[in-house]
This record gives C-alpha cells, sequence and structure tokens, in this order.
C-alpha cells in the first residue's frame, strides 16, 4: 500500500512538473543583409569629408538606407553633419564589390540644405572575408543566444565632388565597400 501510494505521488508530480519544465520556449529571430561603403577624404578646398552609405539588401538590390554625412567647410569654418534617407537609385554597388557610387542632393537643413555628393568608390585590395561566431547560455533566464555574420570588403579609393569640391585630396583618403549577412537566434525556455 505504501509502495503504491509513493508510486502515485511520483507519477503524479512527474505528471505535472514534466509539461511544466518542458513548455514552449519563447525564440526570437532575426536576419540582416547590408551593403555598406565608407569615406574619409579631403576636398579641394581644403575641407574634409567622412561619408557612410548603408543600405538594406533584399536580393542584390537595396531595399532601404541612408546617407550620413559630416563635411567641414573651411570658409564658412564649420562642421556640418547630417543623416537622410536614400531614395531609389541613389546609391549603387557592383555584385562583386568592386565599385560603388552615391549620387545625392541632401534636402537637409541649415549649413546642409542643396548639399550635393557625387562620390565613386573603386576597390583596391582583393575581396577579405570574415565570419564571426558566437554563443551564449545565461543561466538567470534560462536563456541561449547564437551569433553569426559574414562579411565581404575591399579598401577603395573614392573619387568625386562634394558640394562641388573635388574629392578627395588628402593623405588620409581612406574608404572601404563591405557587404555583410547577420543572424541572431535567442531562445528562453520556461
Amino acid at each position: 500500500m505504501r509502495r503504491a501510494i509513493a508510486l502515485a505521488t511520483v507519477l503524479t508530480v512527474t505528471l505535472f512538473l514534466v509539461p511544466v519544465a518542458l513548455g514552449q520556449a519563447v525564440i526570437n529571430k532575426s536576419r540582416e543583409r547590408d551593403v555598406m561603403a565608407t569615406a574619409f577624404a579631403g576636398l579641394s578646398d581644403g575641407g574634409h569629408l567622412q561619408l557612410v552609405v548603408d543600405a538594406n539588401l533584399k536580393g542584390e538590390t537595396f531595399d532601404n538606407g541612408a546617407i550620413n554625412a559630416f563635411v567641414f567647410v573651411p570658409s564658412a569654418s564649420a562642421f556640418t553633419f547630417h543623416t537622410e534617407a536614400l531614395a531609389e537609385g541613389e546609391f549603387s554597388f557592383a555584385k562583386d564589390l568592386s565599385t560603388a557610387n552615391v549620387t545625392k542632393t541632401m534636402a537637409g537643413d541649415g549649413g546642409f540644405a542643396g548639399t550635393s555628393f557625387n562620390i565613386t568608390w573603386t576597390a583596391i585590395s582583393g575581396l577579405l572575408k570574415t565570419h564571426t561566431a558566437q554563443h551564449i547560455t545565461n543561466e538567470e533566464d534560462n536563456s541561449v543566444f547564437q551569433f553569426n555574420q559574414q562579411a565581404r570588403s575591399r579598401f577603395a579609393t573614392v573619387s568625386g565632388t562634394a558640394d562641388g569640391a573635388t574629392c578627395c585630396t588628402f593623405i588620409f583618403n581612406t574608404a572601404t565597400i563591405a557587404k555583410s549577412s547577420r543572424h541572431s537566434i535567442q531562445v528562453i525556455r520556461p
């Protein structure tokens, strides 16, 4: 009789606790693909330009993107910074990352209103490939996080015009063209 009660107790506890322990986990997934072109270069008017163009990818064409521009204009002794969305056709890149181009007139405000860019990146290095992987276990909330990124990039030169000034004249003419794919997943167990 005692064995039967003990067995019934074990079965009851097991039947109620196991489903709770095996409840559905919360799963968060994300996948992103993008292409980016960056430049930090001098201008013929003595100013300098820092430009980051970033676009999300759908296939081999961009879905949405933005241009972030920081320009020093010596004639006005002023720095200006502005971020603006890219419209279709304002940013293009070669599938093999050998070239990229941005042609954009910023709507902007203040010192950036009407500033025009026509900048071309030309690769000067072979294709550089990187792969990053992380696996993190958090015992406090019983979660697991995994992150993978694969990237391809090339060093490049930049040329063109920024608001009429010829780009890119100074020694710090550094630029890159890059494409990356990121995937992450987080599992939180009950």
